[in-house]
């Protein structure tokens, strides 16, 4: 394993050299999470745009205090950041090595989980990219890790976790239905054990706190704006394109209803509105909408990372939405887009090819759910609740554990295999 974590020591090294040599092109997301650093530090407002443009009240709310914070540490430097994602890198190799020694000790395992990792593009082009989610991975592994921790006391174990929940929940807001959990979990120990742990209450706190900070600056009681752009931009957008094509998928995006609001006495009423013409569109083509989740689940686990390697290389993406160009039929614009770097497309043909693997060892490894429930249900939750976009970066945060539960599979199956040859 020594000479794996050397290689990937080395991987990155270059990837910080690149640093150097080659300006990185961001993604809007990591202005925006920029822009939130900037303006908590100098406003006293976490804006993820420029103040000095005409304001999009979406943007008060977007983007969790979590990174930005951890941006204004590192002085919002990008060699700063890239040296701190590349240490969240070498993390996460170890986080996942740890969690995998709960489940095997035989080296094959190992020496697969290291594959999996090398071969895993969207976490080590992440280093080169102001965006949350290496942080994210990291407080997952080491939540689940410490979950199969039996050193540790029960309490102890339960106060590491709520503190690593509630600082995933910081960090992004894909773990926000999860917050009412909290309370749950509070009572359920309340009452069934006896046991009055009020650290579990600290997701569901953080929630509540900071809704009531948003509220301040939008006067809308809301964690953050992202669902319900989420809930438009790709929920009921990718459902449309299913159902009537990519053309309708733009003329419902660009309904008079999802206006930017420009003025706080509009944001409410532009949350009523996207909030109903979303769950309107979905639920009167259920049918397409489910489609559209399973397929975005089954691409998420497959995907090599298309986005952080376009971008990675200048490539445009933000005007090319695969998955809306695939449910309207659009086979030559796909081709035309995927074609125009023949190298990227080796690349993620052969990133495709491994993601592959992966989900085959994965599906193998479900022989093992009961001693993995807790790890395969945080996979889950990532699964079903990013679902629908499909895409690698969604799932990076869970990806280690993802790797983890492939090289366990593979390590059943071959046992399997054995057996039966030895059988004969």
């Amino acid at each position: 394993m020594r000479n794996a974590f050397l290689f990937i020591l080395l991987i990155c090294l270059g990837l910080l050299a690149g640093r150097f040599c080659y300006e990185y092109p961001n993604t809007n997301d990591g202005e925006e999470y920029v822009y939130a650093a900037h303006n908590l530090l100098h406003h006293n407002t976490l804006y993820s745009g420029n103040l000095h443009n005409e304001l999009d009240y979406r943007l008060f709310s977007k983007r969790t205090v979590g990174f930005p914070v951890v941006l204004l540490f590192q002085q919002i430097n990008p060699y700063l950041t890239s040296t701190f994602q590349i240490l969240l890198v070498l993390l996460n190799f170890l986080l996942g090595l740890h969690l995998l020694k709960h489940f095997s000790l035989k080296r094959g395992i190992f020496i697969v989980y290291s594959i999996g990792f090398i071969t895993q593009l969207a976490f080590f082009l992440h280093v080169g990219f102001f965006l949350s989610d290496l942080l994210l991975a990291s407080l997952i592994s080491t939540l689940v890790l410490i979950f199969y921790t039996s050193k540790s006391s029960f309490k102890i174990k339960t106060i590491a976790i709520s503190v690593l929940w509630a600082s995933a929940l910081l960090v992004k807001p894909v773990l926000l239905p999860s917050a009412w959990l909290s309370p749950i979990l509070f009572i359920f120990l309340l009452v069934k054990h006896k046991k009055r742990e009020s650290f579990t209450l600290l997701p569901f706190l953080a929630f509540v706190v900071f809704s009531f900070l948003n509220y301040t600056s939008t006067n809308s009681f809301e964690y953050s704006s992202i669902s319900t752009i989420n809930l438009t931009q790709y929920n009921a957008k990718l459902t449309i394109a299913k159902k009537y094509g990519y053309d309708s998928a733009q003329q419902f995006v660009n309904s008079p209803n999802l206006v930017v609001p420009r003025t706080e006495a509009e944001y409410p009423s532009y949350l009523h509105n996207a909030k109903e013409i979303g769950i309107k569109a979905i639920s009167q083509n259920l049918a397409a909408y489910t489609q559209v989740h399973i397929l975005g689940c089954v691409k998420m686990m497959i995907d090599p990372g298309r986005f952080e390697l376009y971008t990675f290389f200048n490539e445009k993406t933000n005007e090319t939405s695969l998955t809306e160009m695939l449910f309207g039929n659009k086979w030559q614009e796909i081709k035309k887009s995927l074609s125009a770097n023949p190298w990227l497309v080796f690349i993620l043909l052969a990133g495709t090819l491994f993601s592959l693997l992966k989900l085959l060892g994965f599906v193998f490894c479900l022989r093992s759910w009961k001693t993995m429930k807790f790890l395969l249900l945080t996979i889950a939750y990532f699964i079903i609740i990013t679902g629908p976009v499909g895409a690698a970066r969604f799932f990076l945060p869970v990806s280690i554990l993802f790797i983890v539960c492939s090289a366990v599979g593979w390590g059943t199956a071959l046992q399997f295999f054995q057996k039966g040859s030895k059988g004969q």
